[in-house]
Order: structure tokens, then sequence, then C-alpha cells
């Protein structure tokens, strides 16, 4: 279980971050900014830290992080922009993977929808969700772990990033609450790559070869750092068996939420075996 421990002090880079720290990583605080996010290894315990924001600190061995809000954070609010965002990086360095995705279950089976920033991830688990007989398991983060050669999924912090849009579509006025992993773990049992189109595309769906696949989800894959022999093996070997246990699809179609429906009719279909 994932818990949030308030430091006793504020941030503040040159003194909080230990001397004998050093970097290993460091990325953009989301695609498109220019603030970026640091990450520093000491001893068995890992820093993710922006100068200005604030910082967390969490060891290896312990699902406890320990938050460093910025002088002039909310603490809550802190986690709540900005923590979240980093909890794919340190769920790496604890020796799970996490798949840029979003996902829904029904009767202890998952599928997941993959793919690009903007390809309709959200949308479109979070419409099926309204559907009845699929709940939202995740939604831009899905993170699993590799257990005697089998997948299984396992909880991350996750809430609905409906897009203005959709949010009209959906006649939302606000964002849905924190999204609720079940009491037992579903079964991952397919994996949908989102190929938008413009809205005269056709709908289709076609099953990937291996080679294509593995291509496409290494790319949306999270990582704490390549540069890191370990864990750039450990990913490259959860990944191949993930593509091994669960097939997956791409899913080409108009994204235009007038076509929305005919969409999730077409996925309701394909998934009418699970």
């Amino acid at each position: 279980m994932l818990t949030w421990q308030l430091a006793d002090s504020i941030w503040e880079p040159l003194s909080t971050l230990p001397e004998e720290a050093v970097e290993i990583a460091s990325w953009p605080m989301w695609i498109g900014s220019s603030a970026i996010v640091h990450c520093h290894k000491s001893g068995p315990s890992i820093w993710l830290s922006h100068e200005d924001i604030g910082a967390v600190r969490c060891s290896h061995d312990g699902h406890t992080i320990e938050v460093f809000p910025g002088p002039d954070q909310d603490p809550e609010q802190f986690i709540q922009n900005y923590v979240k965002h980093w909890l794919p990086f340190i769920y790496h360095y604890w020796g799970f993977q996490v798949l840029h995705s979003s996902a829904v279950m029904q009767n202890g089976a998952a599928v997941a929808f993959a793919g690009d920033t903007h390809a309709g991830k959200s949308t479109l688990a979070y419409g099926l969700s309204r559907r009845g007989r699929w709940a939202q398991l995740a939604d831009d983060t899905l993170a699993f772990e590799v257990l005697e050669e089998r997948i299984k999924l396992v909880p991350l912090l996750n809430w609905p990033r409906i897009r203005p849009s959709s949010r009209d579509h959906f006649a939302l006025k606000s964002t849905p609450a924190t999204i609720t992993w079940p009491a037992e773990s579903p079964r991952l049992r397919r994996i949908y790559y989102l190929v938008p189109g413009d809205a005269a595309s056709a709908i289709g769906i076609r099953k990937l070869p291996a080679s294509d696949a593995q291509l496409r989800l290494l790319k949306q894959a999270f990582a704490l750092t390549l540069d890191l022999e370990d864990y750039s093996k450990r990913l490259m070997r959860a990944y191949l068996t993930l593509l091994s246990e669960v097939p997956m699809f791409e899913l080409t179609y108009p994204k235009d939420l007038r076509q929305l429906d005919r969409v999730l009719d077409e996925v309701e279909a394909h998934t009418a075996d699970l």
C-alpha cells in the first residue's frame, strides 16, 4: 500500500538534498514543459525534485514516499499537482513497470488502451465505464509486474483526466474522483493501440504482429532511466512477457466525439468473448 509521509522540513535544494546524491536522470515535468524534474540517487534512496516546487524521497524496499513541498506549496496540492506525475518513475525504481495507457475491467478481465498523447485513451476508457458493464481501472498509467513469468496488474493512484471537449460531451461539471482499485487485481486480456484519424476515417481493428507490437509498446513505457543496465534489462524482459501473454490490436478510428458511440460499440463487440 502506497503511503505519503510529510517531511519535517520544507524543500531547500542546497541543504535538503544529500551531498553524496548523484543525478541519474532528468525529464520534463510533462510533455512540452520547460520545467525539469531531476532524479538523484543517494544510498538506497532516490530523490525526485524540481528546484522551485519541491521534492520526494523514497527507498528501494518500502512503499512510503516522503514529501518535501517547496516554501510556497500547500502539501496536499503539491501531491495532487506534481507528485502523482512522478509516480510512474518511482514505480519503476520499485521494480514495477508502468505502461502509458488507460484501462477498464469487467468480470475480472481488463482491457487497456495505449497510444500517443491525445490519442483518446482517457475518452474511450471513460466512455466504456459509463455503459454499465465496465469499470474504469486506470487512466494514463497502468502498472504491472512479472511474477513467475506471468503478468500481474498492480494498483497505482489514478484519477480520470478528461479533457474539456470530452467533459462537455459527457456533460461533466467536474473531473470524476480518484479511481478505486478492485479487491482482486483483474487479468489483462487485451491491449488496443489507438491510431486516431479524421472524421472520415473508418473504424478498424487488426491484430498486430509481435515485432510491431513490441516497438509500439516500448515507446509507451515509463522508465526511470534507460542508462542503468539492470533497469533496462528488467524492462525489456517484462514487456516481452507482456506481449507473449496479452494479444495487442491496432484500433483505427475517427477522432470525432459525434462518432464515439460507434467506436465504443465496435470495442464492445470485439471484447464480447472476454
